[in-house]
């Protein structure tokens, strides 16, 4: 029998920060202070136990946790059977994940108003911090093995983007459930993307230029239709399938060469692409699953694919990718409804966002990614929990102005 769980910790901000926290590590902490990794590490055994406490309370799983958590088997299969003795740090991973998308999806039905100020809180405090590192020491706070000097609070900057992106979606909801002036939502925007920007990632300088874009628009009423996620997955597929297999940046030369300032391997990418499709060709059906960073730069040349789409096939098979297929289509299935609700619109320009950056990311930390797609899931409940201050509609964007645009596939609702 399904029943929601009641208790007043659930609405205490406190409480799910403190269960959250340790799933949203800040790796750069734990290179000056190497005892608290271990501090972290126990505070994570003990959030897991609580939320899997809580979660089998309420004995209701949905479609898109099953999804999630049958993706992560193949994962885990996979890396049994291909040998690799990475299962240790690869269940870890995948606990953070389950671990996250349980408490968002038991939050987010019992008090959404309390999961978003909990996240907004979490990833704002880190991601200030992790700014101020990037201000004291703009040539890198410490050096790490196989990531150069590149390392500040929250460690790589190809990692502070999967940290930055979850916090402007949620700041941005929590400013509509706020109704706060456009002027704070993009004084907000600019203070936490500054260290994309003082970094100089050039995956995530695209990404986070794209999701700035796509808010102003929004800001002027324009709706750009790509980002419906279903759309948006079709779109990054293609792109995939242009650049990793049929190599299309040549023409972009002045781009990529003159602007971004790499050459057109994507930093030997290309090379790396290759040696891990040659191994999904003689792994298909479940991939040679997680190998550590040390032995895929063994295999194919660097710490992982570069890419999540080559990535899931390297490591899961045609089975993985399947499953990873089958998340998408569920909520794509779930937010086209709500493609006219600001909250809906906001989550999609930030999974579409999330999209773009994996044409040459393939984070080994995928735990914000599933977080926001969990929360894009429940849309239903947190556009429900979260009516705007002040009695404004919410659900359409705006009610009095129906111009629809198809040939310029753009719409103002």
């Amino acid at each position: 029998m399904n029943r929601k769980v009641e208790t007043r910790e659930l609405n205490s901000s406190l409480f799910l920060g403190l269960l959250m926290l340790p799933f949203f590590q800040p790796v750069g902490l734990f290179y000056f202070f190497p005892a608290l990794n271990q501090v972290f590490n126990t505070w994570e055994i003990v959030s897991f136990i609580i939320v899997v406490g809580l979660f089998l309370m309420e004995r209701k799983a949905s479609k898109m946790f099953l999804a999630i958590i049958a993706y992560e088997a193949v994962l885990f299969v996979s890396t049994l059977a291909g040998g690799s003795n990475n299962y240790w740090r690869l269940a870890v991973s995948c606990g953070e994940v389950v671990s996250l998308c349980m408490l968002i999806e038991i939050a987010v039905r019992h008090n959404p108003k309390v999961l978003i100020r909990s996240m907004l809180c979490v990833l704002g405090i880190e991601c200030m911090v992790n700014l101020f590192t990037v201000i004291l020491f703009p040539d890198g706070m410490y050096y790490a093995s196989g990531y150069s000097w590149n390392n500040w609070f929250l460690g790589y900057d190809n990692k502070h983007q999967l940290f930055i992106f979850p916090l402007l979606c949620i700041f941005l909801i929590f400013t509509t459930h706020k109704q706060m002036s456009a002027t704070a939502e993009f004084a907000g925007i600019v203070l936490f993307s500054a260290s994309v920007y003082m970094t100089w990632s050039a995956t995530a300088v695209v990404g986070f230029t794209v999701f700035i874009l796509l808010i102003v628009l929004l800001e002027f009423r324009f709706q750009l239709g790509i980002v419906e996620v279903k759309k948006g997955f079709m779109i990054n597929l293609a792109a995939f399938l242009a650049i990793v297999i049929f190599r299309v940046q040549n023409l972009f030369e002045f781009l990529i060469v003159d602007i971004l300032h790499k050459d057109l391997t994507f930093s030997k990418r290309t090379l790396t692409w290759d040696r891990a499709i040659e191994y999904f060709k003689d792994n298909m059906l479940i991939g040679i699953g997680q190998y550590s960073r040390e032995a895929n730069k063994q295999m194919i040349g660097l710490a992982h694919p570069h890419n999540l789409y080559l990535r899931v096939l390297y490591e899961t098979g045609i089975v993985g990718a399947v499953c990873f297929i089958a998340i998408i289509l569920i909520l794509a299935k779930k937010m086209k409804e709500y493609q006219k609700n600001r909250y809906g619109y906001i989550l999609s320009v930030t999974i579409f966002c999330f999209f773009l950056i994996f044409q040459t990311e393939a984070p080994d930390y995928m735990t914000t990614f599933f977080g926001i797609t969990m929360l894009g899931y429940h849309i239903e409940d947190l556009t429900a929990g979260m009516v705007p201050e002040h009695r404004r509609q919410v659900r359409w964007l705006y009610p009095n102005l129906r111009i629809r645009m198809r040939r310029r596939n753009m719409y103002v609702s």
